[in-house]
């Protein structure tokens, strides 16, 4: 279960959100690495 999403960066590419179950950022891709 996810408590708190923060979108700190976004853009065509990828977006970067901060959560704070993993106490970090996690970078989402869209089908890209």
């Amino acid at each position: 279960m996810v408590k708190n999403i923060d979108i700190v960066f976004s853009n065509d590419d990828f977006i970067v959100i901060k959560s704070d179950i993993d106490d970090g950022a996690t970078l989402i891709t869209n089908g890209q690495l």
